[in-house]
């Protein structure tokens, strides 16, 4: 199994009268991004992770991260 990504299937769904339904599984995700620190520690660093789906293409499936949902580490 790949320990990159850990997490919780047995999630709940809420499903909506209009037929929206919201999945909300826990999830730890771990990766990694490439570093220049030339201008440390006046610098800033941006990693751009891409969510998507192998089951569901982007007509299908809308995947949306609501603000204070997630937690971001800072490692320093």
């Amino acid at each position: 199994a790949d320990e990159r990504l850990m997490e919780q299937r047995n999630a709940l769904c809420v499903v909506d009268s209009d037929g929206v339904v919201l999945w909300m599984p826990q999830a730890i995700l771990r990766s990694s991004c490439e570093f220049d620190t030339l201008y440390f520690p006046l610098d800033e660093q941006v990693c751009i992770l891409k969510f998507g789906s192998w089951t569901y293409n982007g007509f299908r499936l809308d995947i949306d991260f609501k603000p204070g949902n997630f937690l971001l580490c800072v490692l320093v």
